[in-house]
């Protein structure tokens, strides 16, 4: 029961981290370092 309130508390910080960082910085820096950020995901293989 304990693991699911961290995980929701989690993913509630995770939420106002990014709520807070998008208010912090101008929205087009924002956006430049997310599609950084997801340009790190490894890509798929194709089919």
């Amino acid at each position: 029961m304990w693991l699911l309130i961290v995980a929701k508390i989690v993913t509630h910080a995770r939420y106002v981290t990014f709520q807070m960082a998008e208010f912090a910085v101008p929205s087009q820096l924002f956006a430049e370092i997310l599609r950084l950020i997801d340009g790190l995901r490894p890509q798929s293989a194709p089919a």
